[in-house]
């Protein structure tokens, strides 16, 4: 982690870490948990840090995948002055995944959420476009995208 301490309005924070590529078994378990962790205001990061803490205005995850390794992000503006304890509560919530598994409450909540992602993408020619071009370009194939959509079916609570 780098931080800059100085006066600044506000802050962001983010965390960085490796995940899996596009095409990997536990790919569509991680857009699971990332979506559990940081999507939405029932996700575990927008109540720990936003409404219980207040020391972040606003958090997100995001699991990209191109076709090799990818790259899981999860970030929070932060309130000023609340930078390290944002860090330290961002990762407890993260690692305490290990041993507080999903409910199936937070597994149907994240498969509603990235099925109606799925969908909204779909809408219209500009969003297929779109998400053909994301497969043909970090995928490495347009072959992959009907894949993707099938597993959101595959997660179970153990899994994630």
């Amino acid at each position: 982690a780098v931080l800059v301490q100085d006066t600044f309005e506000s802050t962001q924070l983010r965390l960085n870490f490796p995940v899996t590529h596009l095409v990997h078994p536990d790919t569509p378990a991680l857009d699971v948990l990332f979506t559990v962790l940081g999507d939405g205001k029932t996700a575990r990061l927008t109540q720990k840090l936003v409404d219980d803490l207040q020391i972040a205005s606003n958090v997100g995850a995001a699991n990209y995948t191109p076709e090799q390794a990818g790259m899981g992000m999860f970030d929070a503006m932060v309130i000023p002055g609340n930078e390290l304890e944002v860090l330290r509560e961002m990762l407890t919530t993260i690692y305490r995944t290990a041993y507080e598994p999903v409910t199936t409450a937070e597994l149907a909540r994240a498969k509603l959420s990235l099925e109606s992602e799925f969908v909204f993408q779909k809408q219209d020619y500009n969003g297929i476009a779109k998400r053909l071009d994301y497969f043909h370009v970090l995928g490495g194939s347009v072959k992959e995208e009907p894949v993707s959509y099938k597993h959101l079916t595959l997660p179970t609570t153990p899994h994630v």
